[in-house]
């Protein structure tokens, strides 16, 4: 629908500077993949030419200035432009959820991971299970990012293990064990609106799944979702595979920066990690032969004091008196730990994401160049400097 012809169009002095800013395309971020070409650029330039257009026209509306010697519009006209930006809102939000839907399917689409397996020879049949997570399969995509956040925090983590450990009924002060009861009762309120926790009574709660067994897989798939929404990369968690020697889950899998990462994660403190379990770890190193591999132990304690002692051991075991003295386990910052900037020892201290961060950046830096995972090429390595 034309409003005006090209001779009474109005001219409008520009809406306010900060009106401008609060447009919902300032902080889009571009998504990662093959779609991220000149036509999202041209779609997200149309988008933001609509907010500005309804921008310009909501602020004429509110007594914005018109130029000297402009017929204002008629009641009429002023009516055509409220329809006219009715229509374009409606317009930018269906854009805008096209958007966020294709953004959305780029990350969860796992095929990037398969095939980085398939290049290796193996093939999945089973992964991202359901039935073992902390709350129900079909809890909104809104509910899971915000328990995605809520993860994040250390406490909040703790809680859940609380929650896990009493998960048929508990009270707010069976949870304070490391945090007060005002942040134990904001957490429980949060996850009672959410339907993740069922409140029973006044003060009693209990866990919309049950049985609950372990809080592990739950922790995967936070770290496959901090894959997914950090590092713009596909991954997959609780992936089962054919055909590999150390057999069982594998916990994390990323298809990042085109590299296969792979994340054991340990939800259990230092002491209740034992040495096969770091034996099994190598294992499947052999097995995966991933680009990258990270053991993330969701813990504030150090790591130096057992598992990086565990790591040592296992590699005397594995290649030899000598290995230690090619491959240390070395220290890359604070309690984060590596072997050649390819294997990672890391804890949860500080910030999780940040931890892995620094991981990655530390690889892109220096790990393209150091050994392979192969243990039979760790082993030539070590020979031949002998």
């Amino acid at each position: 629908m034309t409003l005006f012809s090209k001779q009474s169009v109005p001219h409008l002095s520009p809406p306010p500077r900060e009106t401008v800013s609060q447009s919902p395309f300032r902080h889009c971020e571009r998504p990662e993949g093959a779609w991220q070409s000149q036509d999202y650029q041209y779609v997200m330039r149309l988008l933001r030419s609509f907010h500005s257009l309804a921008m310009t026209l909501r602020h004429s509306l509110r007594g914005g200035r018109v130029r000297e010697g402009v017929k204002k519009p008629s009641p009429k006209q002023l009516e055509e432009i409220q329809k006219e930006i009715q229509s374009l809102k409606k317009r930018v939000r269906t854009l805008t959820q096209e958007l966020e839907s294709i953004r959305r399917i780029s990350i969860e689409d796992s095929s990037p991971v398969e095939n980085l397996l398939r290049t290796r020879g193996i093939r999945v049949f089973r992964k991202n299970p359901t039935d073992r997570l902390f709350f129900l399969p079909h809890l909104s995509m809104s509910n899971q990012t915000r328990f995605y956040e809520m993860m994040k925090r250390y406490s909040f983590r703790l809680v859940l293990r609380d929650m896990i450990k009493k998960q048929n009924g508990f009270y707010i002060r069976d949870l304070t064990h490391y945090c007060s009861q005002k942040v134990v009762q904001g957490y429980c309120e949060t996850l009672s609106d959410m339907g993740v926790i069922i409140k029973d009574g006044r003060l009693n709660y209990r866990t919309a799944v049950s049985p609950l067994y372990s809080f592990g897989p739950t922790l995967e798939w936070f770290i496959a979702e901090m894959f997914k929404k950090e590092f713009a990369s596909p991954a997959l968690y609780g992936v089962s595979v054919k055909k590999t020697r150390s057999g069982g889950d594998y916990d994390v899998m990323a298809s990042w920066n085109q590299k296969l990462v792979y994340a054991e994660v340990k939800s259990s403190p230092p002491k209740g990690v034992e040495q096969g379990e770091i034996s099994t770890f190598f294992s499947r190193l052999e097995d995966l032969l991933p680009d990258v591999a990270i053991l993330f132990n969701d813990t504030q304690l150090r790591m130096k004091d057992k598992l990086v002692v565990m790591f040592e051991q296992e590699l005397r075991q594995r290649y030899g008196e000598n290995s230690n003295e090619f491959y240390p386990v070395e220290r890359l910052v604070e309690e984060l730990f590596h072997i050649g900037h390819r294997i990672f020892i890391i804890n949860s201290k500080k910030d999780i994401v940040e931890n892995f961060r620094i991981c990655l950046r530390d690889y892109l830096r220096y790990g393209p160049s150091s050994f392979s995972l192969s243990p039979a090429r760790l082993c030539h390595n070590v020979i031949a400097r002998e």
